[in-house]
């Protein structure tokens, strides 16, 4: 019997996976660092597991990067200025701290509501978060949001932000101007840092309770892309290579060292690793059996072994 042909929908959306970039980011995204979980960050930052987003995911993640040039077209329309490029560079706005780093929308003025510059930030939105928005504000309802946007408004030494999200149901537009906050600002940032550099991976939260695990009106339950790593009772391994390596530090100026080769490593290393590498133990959620010379043998709460390394 010959295979069973794919459908063209599910051709279309097979597609983007097949074209998805490499996801592991050489930094720590200011996207993501108002994430409620130090471990999470640590675990993103390590390149402990692939989030193995599917191709629907993933043509959502292009829907609302397709809404920036919109939404940057539909204000230069109505007379607003828009800089979402770089003079410096002609590339859009890139900043860098360290490990921690990220990309602005844009930079817009000759806004109806206010004189001045503005930091753009531009998102979309489903209808339950659209309405959660409009009704808590983005702080409340988008913590992540706020704290990339005051990340960057903190690098690029401005004092408010437009933050624009259209919902993806209605094509309503919710927009928002969000004051700088310096002292909440410098609190994140110094807390990213912290994570990137940290030796060790941060303590786990409470395996039935949001971040781990998100639960729907209907009973439906969303786990974090690193729950089994975290809380799994059978064997999972973290992703092998140098950030989750025992041997690889990170230095606070943006760089890696492997102690066992005693060199300093670009990204393509970091990729690419070596035939000796260990993952970290904490990184995972079982207990150590036995140590070799380059092999760790571990067993996992529902007893099963699991040995990483060469024995």
């Amino acid at each position: 019997m010959s295979a069973q042909k794919t459908t063209t929908a599910e051709a279309l959306h097979a597609g983007y996976v097949q074209r998805a970039g490499d996801w592991r980011r050489d930094h720590l995204g200011a996207s993501v660092i108002g994430h409620q979980c130090d471990r999470y960050l640590w675990l993103s930052f390590r390149w402990a597991f692939a989030p193995g987003h599917d191709g629907k995911l993933l043509r959502l993640f292009e829907r609302g990067q397709r809404e920036e040039a919109w939404i940057i077209e539909d204000l230069r329309a109505i007379g607003c200025e828009v800089v979402d490029r770089d003079p410096a560079t002609g590339e859009q706005f890139r900043l860098r701290d360290g490990h921690v780093a990220g990309s602005i929308d844009g930079i817009v003025n000759n806004l109806r509501e206010a004189d001045g510059q503005h930091l753009l930030e531009i998102k979309t939105s489903n209808a339950k978060q659209f309405a959660k928005l409009k009704s808590d504000k983005v702080k409340r309802a988008k913590s992540q949001h706020y704290a990339q946007m005051q990340t960057y408004m903190h690098y690029m030494g401005l004092t408010s932000a437009y933050y624009v999200s259209v919902c993806k149901d209605s094509d309503e537009i919710y927009a928002e101007f969000v004051k700088f906050d310096p002292a909440y600002a410098s609190k994140i940032i110094d807390r990213a840092k912290a994570i990137t550099v940290r030796p060790d991976a941060p303590e786990r939260m409470d395996r039935d309770f949001a971040p781990c695990v998100l639960v729907s009106r209907d009973g439906t339950r969303w786990p974090c892309q690193f729950y089994d790593l975290c809380h799994s009772s059978s064997p999972v391994l973290a992703e092998k290579n140098c950030r989750t390596c025992l041997d690889s530090v990170p230095s606070s100026d943006g760089k890696w060292h492997c102690k066992l080769h005693d060199k300093d490593l670009s990204p393509h290393d970091q990729r690419t690793g070596c035939n000796q590498q260990l993952v970290q133990p904490d990184l995972m959620n079982m207990s150590t059996v036995e140590v070799g010379s380059r092999s760790i043998t571990y067993q996992a709460q529902n007893g099963q072994q699991v040995t990483d390394g060469r024995t």
